[in-house]
């Protein structure tokens, strides 16, 4: 047994011998492939790591470019310029930055590295990787809020679908934001209360510290479009910029006063003059001359001819008067008037006659034409006179009448009297355009284009639209950039420390100079039209005659399908029933849509909100305003979002139980970053 054992154990051993040969030599072969997968491996990952490299240098790049258009070269410079600070520098190391204008608002960037290289693949005799990437940039512009026109503001001036009834606002500091001016109102809700508990009309105070955290100082900012080619300059109306609730007075042409005058001929001849100092009474029509005394000075007749016009008299003493009469002018009828009857005829002038004296033999032919002067009569035997009768020519002078009449003022002037004051002034400032249209806060002013409004500045001598409430702030000469201008209106802000209540109710209108008529016109059909719309918030009051009443509320590219439209309206509705948004879906046709909504409290703590999808949302619950100094934020899903091409405007509707009048401020954006990477469509 032993022996057998010590046999095994050789047979074992030599065993083992073999088989770990075998294993060294398949070792040694697998080495190589095993070094190369390692090496492989290695030059994999570094490229992965340049191609995100790239990738991020390439997506950067487009978003810094992409805000520049539509100045493509300033767009390629910014680019390149922030893909060399990645690390990435056109034609150096064989390096390439392409730049791309893919659309209106797009930009695709492209880089690519010729030369990247590897640890192990060049040494199998592999050559440089080529590695490319692209990225593909947007940018949104803000949604156009209030109008889709050159116009807006305008309240009542205007007739049938052009009249908005809406006007744009904006408060005095001093006022309580609960007023409906978010922006712009100094205090959150500072009321005093009278003896039964309930908040007054008016502001207690406009003392520090100042309780609206959405104040915000540079104001309210609407854009004003400058197309380019455009006609004309563009003239940038204000209507009624003023703080004030003072009517306009203005002179309205009457009806003529008019006299009529017997026309005559003023060439008489020779001048009746006597040395008697008796008193002669002169019947118009003549023509005299006047003098004070028969020698000496002021005795000789003046230089002025005057007309007596008939039947007007002039008496005055024989040698200070000379006159001379005048023949009058008048048309006789046509055919001569006879008879042969013997009884007789008076004939009243103006007149022309003949006469015979018998009606046979010699003296039966009438003799030669007399005339007959006005109020002049003729008595004879019909059969012995012809006549002719006629009618003076006259002539009319006429003075013009004016009435003074009022425009009345369209401030919602709240408050009078020593307490409150009505004297803050409104700053309109407007803004060029320039080549960053995504960042508005490096345009600079257009020079001569900022004034100040008090209720005592004056209005031009301007009648528009019906109206004489107008001043021109300035004009935007074709010479001047094509793009967005920026119109700022501003408060007194915190510099201004009187109570006021009410709120500033104007208008804007941009019209070119050689448009026919009152140059309005509409964007949606009308690609030069120089529109007028709010940038990212309006103030508006909204007054209407009719129970339900629609209003532009934003302009929704079909671009932002898929996407999240939010609406906010600040203290909407106070007074109403209900109100709804309405998406386009025709030219001028429009559909609700199902909204869900959050309202808050100034504090953004949730005071209510939607429990569904519904068309309307409620503005009351039972006598109670249910928005009453609170923001409601809407959200409307733009799921397979298909605009007409010739309307992409939004409408909200109020109902109330009669006249429509809401004082508010709306808001609107689509949820997303407005500079945003298109990740699909990139290479």
């Amino acid at each position: 047994m032993k022996l057998a054992h010590r046999r095994r154990g050789l047979v074992q051993t030599d065993r083992a011998q073999q088989e770990g040969g075998y294993v060294l030599v398949k070792f040694a072969l697998l080495l190589v492939p095993l070094l190369l997968m390692t090496g492989l491996s290695v030059d994999v990952g570094s490229w992965y790591s340049r191609i995100a490299d790239i990738q991020k240098a390439a997506d950067a790049a487009a978003l810094a470019g992409v805000v520049w258009l539509p100045d493509e070269t300033a767009a390629a410079r910014y680019a390149r310029e922030e893909a060399t600070r990645n690390g990435f520098t056109d034609g150096v190391d064989n390096i390439s930055v392409d730049i791309e204008r893919a659309g209106d608002r797009r930009l695709r960037v492209t880089i690519s590295d010729g030369t990247v290289e590897s640890f192990f693949w060049s040494n199998l005799g592999g050559g440089d990787i080529d590695l490319t990437r692209s990225a593909l940039a947007e940018y949104v512009l803000p949604v156009p809020l209030g109008s889709p026109r050159n116009y807006f503001g305008t309240g009542r001036l205007l007739d049938g679908d052009a009249r908005e009834y809406l006007y744009q606002a904006v408060n005095p500091a001093c006022t309580s934001k609960v007023q409906g001016d978010r922006h712009q109102a100094l205090h959150f809700k500072p009321f005093t209360k009278d003896r039964y508990g309930d908040e007054t009309t008016h502001l207690a105070n406009c003392a520090a510290p100042y309780t609206n955290k959405d104040y915000r100082q540079r104001g309210y900012e609407l854009y004003i479009e400058a197309q380019e080619g455009r006609p004309s300059d563009i003239e940038v109306l204000l209507y009624d910029p003023q703080y004030t609730n003072a009517g306009v007075q203005y002179q309205v042409q009457g009806p003529d006063r008019c006299t009529t005058y017997t026309a005559w001929d003023p060439s008489a001849t020779g001048w009746i003059e006597s040395t008697s100092g008796s008193n002669v009474t002169i019947t118009g029509p003549a023509e005299y001359q006047t003098r004070t005394r028969t020698s000496g000075s002021g005795s000789s007749w003046g230089s002025t001819v005057n007309t007596l016009n008939w039947p007007n008299t002039v008496t005055r003493a024989r040698n200070l008067i000379r006159y001379r009469t005048v023949e009058l002018v008048w048309t006789p009828a046509t055919g001569w008037t006879e008879s042969t009857s013997g009884s007789n005829v008076t004939i009243t002038g103006p007149a022309q006659y003949q006469t015979r004296t018998r009606t046979s033999g010699s003296g039966s032919s009438y003799g030669t034409t007399q005339n007959l002067e006005t109020g002049q009569t003729v008595t004879r035997a019909r059969n012995l006179i012809r006549y002719k009768t006629g009618a003076n020519r006259t002539y009319e002078t006429c003075v013009e009448t004016w009435d003074t009449r009022t425009e009345a003022a369209i401030d919602n002037q709240l408050a009078t009297g020593d307490a409150y004051s009505e004297d803050e002034d409104y700053t309109f400032t407007l803004y060029a355009a320039d080549d960053t249209p995504l960042d508005d806060s490096d345009n600079v002013p257009v020079p001569g284009c900022s004034k100040v409004y008090t209720p005592g500045t004056s209005f031009d001598n301007r009648v528009y639209l019906g109206s004489r409430r107008w001043n021109l702030l300035c004009t935007i000469t074709t010479g001047m950039k094509d793009g967005r201008y920026i119109l700022r209106v501003q408060n007194e802000g915190q510099g201004f420390t009187k109570v006021v209540e009410g709120s500033n109710s104007w208008g804007a209108v941009a019209k070119y100079t050689s448009a026919p008529g009152d140059g309005l016109c509409d964007g949606r059909n009308d690609p030069m039209c120089p529109r007028v719309y709010g940038r990212d918030a309006i103030s508006v009051y909204a007054n209407s005659d009719n129970a339900t009443a629609s209003f532009f509320l934003a302009e929704i590219e079909p671009e932002h399908t898929g996407k999240t439209l939010e609406l906010e309206l600040w203290d909407p509705g106070e007074g109403g029933q209900s109100i709804r948004f309405l998406k386009p879906t025709g030219t001028n046709t429009w559909e609700p849509v199902d909204v869900t909504w959050i309202s808050y409290n100034d504090d953004e703590s949730v005071a209510n909100r939607s429990t569904g999808a519904a068309e309307s949302i409620s503005l009351r619950s039972g006598s109670t305003d249910l928005f009453n100094g609170r923001l409601l934020r809407i959200q409307i899903p733009l799921e397979d979002y298909a605009p007409p091409s010739d309307n992409r405007w939004w409408k909200i509707e109020y109902t109330f139980g009669s006249k429509v009048t809401d004082r508010t401020t709306w808001s609107a954006r689509v949820i997303g970053d407005p500079v945003h990477l298109l990740e699909e469509e990139a290479d």
